[in-house]
């Protein structure tokens, strides 16, 4: 108990002290800092169903004035498992429709329906709730790297490496990415550090459910190939357990634990809510082969939840399964409830982003001394009253490994970047102590930071 502590207050404390005193050497797709940062302040959805017409209030907003007979991809709940039966009750009330994916966990199915069917589907006594299959998006702006832990790893011996081999493997740390992509031929990501790969991925699916433009690298809207080919799931990785071969200076916070990449978003670093649910499952049901005991998740779906959407359920499965899940609260400012989905799952690790910061930064209208938070960082309270973020941590001007450069860095900043340092703050933790559920992990994260 002791050590796990004094792991997690060097980390959150001695990552402040010295996260800007690192050189911006890196080469290839690095960007300028911008002038001034500043968020745009918008009407964010609302992703609940504060009516309990079963028909979530984002989706009715999208129905509004659009005829009955027009198709919208939808992800519904049932009170009831999934089977035949129960589809062909449904099919006798509403109609014929087509399943894209099933979701067993959560009773739930992605399909195409009609406005008419919608709406016949919400007075079906045995139907729970009707989503949009919402846009998901990576959450990032510009920035450079944090660091902080080279200390608690010195002095500690923990870095995610658990087997003590120099290959990678799943008697390690494992972590698994959903985003991008991973850029495995990069030099900090090379060498068997990704030891598994899944892609669920589509740029557009028309009206009626179909994926007219699919983004995995085999050209369908499935692979078992997860390279990147946008940038953000390599740099979110490389916070996370980048071994530095590029440039030591920028060694991620976990650089001997292992990754497995789960692409579900497109080269735009956008994709579908459906899609993101079959990766969560898939992390679910690989976890024992694969043995993957951490998710990070620096994506999500801009609005105000309450956490019983379908992705924010499956996120509470994946920590029901032992997985500790870790998501970003988003980019949406300082208003009240902007924390969307999945951020507002109740189980998850939903990480703000703050800033150690320096004189430096007045050029970029940033305050020049002292810890601060994100001033483009979501906050609470979720749309049912509960207090997310749980936890804070550096995510402002951060450098990791840049895609396509071979070893090469660029800088970022979100709370896509605090979310993987957090990931790898508990890859440490579980290397100190493997036997800590993520219950504890969060409940000991969020109480010492």
């Amino acid at each position: 108990m002791v050590k796990i502590s004094k792991i997690l207050i060097l980390i959150l404390i001695i990552g402040g002290l010295f996260a800007f005193g690192l050189p911006k050497i890196f080469q290839g797709t690095a960007q300028e800092m911008p002038e001034k940062m500043a968020v745009e302040e918008k009407k964010l959805p609302k992703i609940i169903d504060k009516d309990k017409n079963k028909i979530f209030d984002n989706l009715e907003e999208i129905l509004e004035g659009q005829p009955d007979e027009a198709f919208f991809n939808t992800i519904v709940l049932f009170e009831e498992k999934l089977s035949d039966t129960l589809f062909g009750k449904a099919k006798e009330k509403i109609g014929d429709f087509s399943i894209k994916y099933q979701y067993p966990s959560i009773s739930g199915i992605a399909t195409s329906l009609t406005k008419g069917q919608i709406i016949a589907l919400s007075k079906i006594p045995f139907v729970k709730q009707i989503e949009d299959d919402a846009e998901v998006t990576i959450f990032l702006d510009k920035a450079t790297y944090w660091f902080g832990v080279q200390k608690a790893r010195s002095d500690f011996g923990v870095d995610g490496n658990l087997d003590g081999q120099v290959t990678y493997s799943t008697d390690d740390i494992v972590i698994a990415v959903l985003d991008t992509g991973i850029d495995y031929n990069h030099l900090d990501l090379n060498e068997g550090k990704v030891i598994g790969q899944k892609c669920y991925c589509c740029s557009l699916l028309n009206p009626q459910g179909k994926c007219v433009k699919p983004c995995c690298p085999n050209g369908k809207d499935e692979d078992t190939n997860a390279l990147d080919d946008h940038g953000h799931g390599t740099h979110v990785s490389s916070i996370a357990a980048g071994e530095g071969e590029g440039n030591l200076n920028y060694k991620g916070v976990a650089p001997g634990a292992a990754l497995v990449g789960v692409k579900v978003l497109d080269s735009g670093g956008s994709g579908y809510m459906s899609y993101v649910n079959k990766g969560i499952e898939w992390v679910i049901a690989n976890k024992g082969t694969l043995g993957i005991e951490i998710m990070n998740m620096s994506i999500g779906a801009a609005g105000c939840s309450n956490g019983q959407d379908s992705t924010s359920l499956l996120v509470n499965d994946a920590v029901a399964a032992g997985i500790v899940s870790v998501v970003a609260a988003g980019n949406e400012g300082s208003k009240t409830c902007t924390v969307g989905s999945p951020a507002a799952a109740q189980y998850a690790i939903t990480v703000g982003a703050m800033a150690d910061v320096n004189p430096g930064n007045a050029a970029s209208g940033l305050p020049r001394y002292g810890f601060y938070q994100g001033y483009f960082s979501s906050r609470g309270p979720t749309a049912d009253g509960r207090i997310k973020p749980d936890v804070s941590a550096p995510g402002v001007f951060v450098m990791a490994a840049a895609r396509g450069t071979g070893n090469g860095y660029t800088e970022k900043t979100g709370t896509s970047m605090s979310t993987p340092f957090t990931a790898g703050v508990a890859g440490l933790m579980l290397h100190a102590k493997p036997t800590l559920t993520p219950a504890e992990i969060k409940s000991k994260i969020a109480t010492t930071a």
